[in-house]
């Protein structure tokens, strides 16, 4: 699904980024990898449910060439994800 432009503003706003490659700004909002298709410039929501931990698909949506993560707290992620990412918490 496409979003309006300001909700990524809001996400990108100072007080909620932690930008580290400012060229990687979304316009699709995503929460399930296998629905993942123009990755470049999809935010990967990594949600939590009762049975699942969102943050074990940041591995494989980035494997699908995503790059920009909205997470509920800091996670352990390899450097290649950390340093090639935005990460949104």
């Amino acid at each position: 699904m496409v979003y309006p432009t300001e909700i990524f503003d809001l996400i990108l706003s100072e007080s909620a980024r932690q930008v580290l490659n400012a060229d990687l700004k979304p316009n699709r909002i995503e929460y399930d990898t296998r629905r993942i298709i123009k990755s470049s410039n999809t935010l990967f929501v990594a949600i939590n449910s009762i049975d699942r931990n969102g943050s074990d698909y940041i591995i494989p949506a980035f494997e699908k060439g995503v790059r920009n993560f909205l997470v509920n707290s800091i996670v352990d992620l390899p450097e290649e994800i950390v340093s090639n990412s935005n990460l949104f918490y």
